[in-house]
């Protein structure tokens, strides 16, 4: 039996590229996974606010809210916190891989990202749940 919409765990794709955005959400619809995007920082925390999802992928260099800033204010939110963030970023820097790391997100993925690590990780990022 396939699971429906509302029993498939949501999963928020957070990124300003579109290319990116769409891969990311069809390879975890197909894996089983309901998917939300967004394309800046704003839209992600109103989605947030609105059904907070089980995984938030998020870019830092989202425009409008950065991405630093949405993981912020999700940590800092009670209603929120639980969420897993899987920051998936093309900044290698050690300073921002840092910076990311301090706001108590789950993983990082650096760009390129395979699409089928994606999934593997936001499996095993609700594994830990």
């Amino acid at each position: 039996m396939v699971p429906t919409a509302d029993e498939r765990p949501l999963v928020l794709v957070a990124e300003d590229h579109d290319d990116a955005r769409e891969l990311y959400a069809a390879v975890l619809e197909d894996a089983g996974f309901e998917a939300v995007k967004a394309s800046d920082g704003t839209q992600a925390l109103a989605l947030v606010r609105d059904r907070p999802p089980a995984i938030l992928i998020l870019d830092l260099s989202i425009p409008v809210v950065d991405g630093f800033e949405v993981a912020r204010l999700v940590r800092e939110d009670p209603a929120t916190r639980p969420i897993r963030i899987l920051v998936v970023t093309g900044h290698s820097e050690r300073a921002v891989l840092d910076r990311a790391t301090a706001l108590d997100v789950d993983g990082i993925l650096l760009k390129p990202v395979d699409a089928g690590e994606v999934v593997r990780r936001v499996r095993s990022l609700l594994a830990r749940r």
